[in-house]
């Protein structure tokens, strides 16, 4: 069957020398692999053995270095992982910290005529950044604005909280520091937890921030241009591109058998699509196991016998 595959691979103009990216030729691979029919077919091609051979006699006791690709599956599985982890949702700390979701939240619990909490919880990571550097006056009129608004009984905003609590941060007054109110902002932040946090993740505005937000599926990407140049780049730096290219070369090949009844038009595309990414050595080879590679291989051999080709091939 590979004798059959280099043979029309010629016939249709392929070059005999033409070196794979690590330098190696078919004539090379072939030796290598022990496959002596096409050996002694590409040798009265006059075909080379390629630069890959040249600088392994040259320097016979040096090795290429060799990057490890990662499988076509290993990849997919990551950036499913990365989506997967994206879309969970967020922690209540993260909201907290996150200024549109925040603003989603307090209207939430506004609603709910609970807003209280995450105010004085805002109230308070304004306090502790704006006490470095101020002096004592302007650090003592803002703790007590927070305490008139928040803390003392009756207050406009009254937090719920245990009135020793109240009372310990009122012996503060005097001598505030940046820390004074922490306590009682963990106790709210336990309260949101609690009380809102769920029912917020249930609701309409959160829901439709998630989509608004959504990440997009790998069908998504490979289908939009922007996404997909994006996609290149980082198979690229994985030394996978190969995947991509594939990807498309299949795309473009069921598209062919839609527009052509040709057999050997279709046939031609097949075989180049075969020799530049499943062959063994192929210039852009992908990491597929060898029971695979040999699969498609009959089918291509069962096509080349049948004069038929389906979509199904790749």
């Amino acid at each position: 069957g590979r004798l059959r595959i280099a043979e029309y691979l010629v016939q249709r103009g392929a070059s005999v020398d033409a070196e794979d990216r690590l330098g190696r030729t078919p004539l090379a691979d072939a030796v290598h692999n022990e496959h002596h029919d096409v050996v002694a077919f590409l040798e009265s091609k006059n075909a080379h053995h390629g630069s890959w051979v040249q600088r392994r006699e040259a320097a016979p006791h040096e090795s290429k270095p060799q990057v490890k690709r990662p499988n076509t599956i290993e990849v997919l599985k990551e950036l499913e992982n990365k989506a997967s982890k994206a879309h969970k949702d967020p922690t209540l700390e993260e909201i907290l910290h996150n200024t549109e979701l925040r603003e989603l939240l307090l209207e939430e619990m506004r609603r709910s005529y609970n807003e209280e909490s995450l105010l004085f919880w805002c109230a308070v990571e304004e306090f502790r950044a704006g006490a470095v550097g101020q002096d004592a006056v302007q650090v003592e009129r803002r703790a007590r604005e927070i305490y008139d608004q928040f803390v003392k009984a009756s207050a406009t905003y009254e937090i719920n909280v245990e009135a020793s609590m109240r009372h310990g941060v009122a012996t503060m007054l005097d001598k505030p520091s940046g820390d004074m109110f922490d306590e009682l902002q963990r106790v709210v932040f336990d309260l949101v937890r609690m009380q809102d946090y769920k029912p917020f993740l249930q609701s309409v505005p959160y829901r439709q921030y998630v989509v608004a937000h959504k990440i997009p599926t790998l069908f998504e990407v490979l289908k939009s241009p922007e996404l997909k140049r994006l996609f290149s780049s980082f198979l690229e730096d994985r030394y996978s591109l190969e995947n991509l290219l594939f990807w498309e070369a299949v795309e473009g090949f069921r598209d062919l058998l839609t527009m052509y009844d040709d057999y050997s038009v279709m046939c031609s595309k097949a075989m180049q699509i075969f020799a530049s990414f499943i062959q063994q050595g192929a210039p852009y080879e992908i990491s597929i196991d060898s029971g695979i590679r040999h699969g498609v291989l009959q089918q291509l051999e069962h096509a080349e016998d049948s004069h038929s080709l389906t979509p199904r091939v790749f």
